[in-house]
């Protein structure tokens, strides 16, 4: 399949996704509100936050740092495939005001999908106090975009891990959704971007991840040199003499 085909496949999955959480977003939202999950599930999965939190990033990256006989080599792709996706959805956030389902927790009248949207441009359409106010910043999940973003460079550089790292980010997103700090679509948007932008990060012809590629191999070695043994007749001839 060729490179037009993948990428347009993967268009129209995206949009149906997108399609789908928006018929399920605020029916999810509801469910989730008594939270149905089993105590130590939950807990398990509230704990997840750690792989797409800034701080809990940093501490993994410590990890890697500590564990990895390379150093800090890994550290340059690590740290951009998981910060500038976060950094693009801070972006999108601007753009475009949500409020979060933990503002609705408490209504009892039902809303819809179109309700939760507060308006284009909150900067310059909003009070001030209320458009930097984190309670409408929900579209895209800043926290998704990031641990997808992480999931895909350790994978890059701890092949053997990758369905372990992907199940992690996975996991993250539904704390999102569990923690009634996003609705799906805003997971599914910010997983999107995560991908997206680190797909653009680790582009094959690119000079990044050439440089990343360079240094994560290590500096280059001398070759030992290779010492010819002498022939068994000579060894004979020396013995004799």
């Amino acid at each position: 399949m060729s490179r037009f085909w993948k990428i347009s496949l993967g268009l129209v999955l995206f949009a149906a996704c997108l399609a789908g959480g928006a018929w399920i977003d605020t029916p999810l939202a509801r469910w989730l509100d008594p939270e149905p999950i089993p105590g130590d599930l939950m807990r398990t999965i509230r704990f997840m936050e750690i792989y797409a939190h800034g701080f809990g990033v940093l501490l993994i990256l410590l990890t890697v740092y500590t564990l990895d006989e390379r150093g800090w080599r890994p550290l340059p792709r690590l740290l951009s495939m998981s910060f500038l996706p976060g950094l693009a959805v801070n972006m999108v956030k601007l753009t475009l005001a949500r409020y979060r389902p933990n503002e609705y927790r408490y209504v009892q009248k039902p809303y819809s999908f179109e309700e939760t949207f507060v308006g284009w441009f909150p900067t310059f359409n909003l009070p001030e106090e209320i458009a930097t106010d984190h309670t409408i910043q929900s579209f895209p999940s800043a926290h998704t975009a990031m641990a997808v973003g992480l999931a895909m460079g350790l994978s890059i550089v701890y092949p053997k891990g990758r369905k372990l790292f992907l199940f992690f980010a996975v996991l993250s997103g539904m704390q999102r959704l569990t923690d009634h700090a996003h609705f799906l679509t805003d997971v599914i948007v910010g997983a999107g971007i995560g991908f997206c932008v680190s797909k653009l990060l680790t582009r094959e012809s690119g000079w990044l991840e050439r440089t990343w590629r360079k240094w994560e191999s290590g500096p280059e070695t001398a070759s030992e040199a290779v010492t010819i043994p002498e022939s068994t007749d000579e060894m004979t001839d020396r013995r004799a003499a």
